[in-house]
């Protein structure tokens, strides 16, 4: 106090208007300016999220759509077991001379052998029964026969449609 009391009113009035100077660049640095960057950035995250929400609310309808689509496109098979449908469609393909076995896997699957088949074929099969019935392959195992295009192969399908 006896120091700022021995301060000529020119000198005070030169450190007051310091002061304040150095007061509101320590709150426009030092508060205003983070405030306000902190905002135009939150403001930006919550444009990004809401953008993110809507493009995810569009591709849930598209997938329900799709889903919509798939499920009322599978063929009916009316009260045909998987196993017995398997059989049919592969024999259709020209496979069923090589099915060697056959059993049910759990509640929705089915395991198959199947020996001295052709690839080709074997997979345009497992394709048409997926695209057709939703019966997917979960598991899958091919050796060769020694034959040009020939395997035996190891195969647990599972029904998507009696999951659903």
């Amino acid at each position: 106090m006896n120091w700022w009391q021995q301060r000529q009113p020119r000198e005070q009035r030169a450190l007051l208007l310091a002061g304040a100077v150095i007061v509101a660049t320590l709150f426009w640095y030092g508060l205003w300016q983070p405030l306000q960057q902190g905002k135009a950035r939150a403001s930006t995250r919550l444009h990004n999220l809401q953008q993110a929400v809507a493009w995810m609310q569009q591709a849930e309808q598209q997938v329900a759509q799709l889903q919509k689509k798939r499920g009322s496109g599978f063929k009916d098979r009316g009260r045909q077991s998987l196993l017995t449908l398997l059989d049919q469609t592969a024999r259709l393909q020209g496979l069923g001379e090589g099915i060697r076995r056959g059993e049910r896997a759990g509640d929705q699957g089915v395991r198959l052998w199947l020996e001295g088949v052709q690839f080709d074929p074997l997979m345009r099969w497992l394709e048409r029964v997926e695209r057709d019935y939703g019966i997917v392959v979960e598991e899958f195992s091919a050796e060769s026969t020694g034959l040009p295009g020939q395997v035996n192969a190891r195969l647990r399908f599972v029904d998507t449609q009696a999951t659903q």
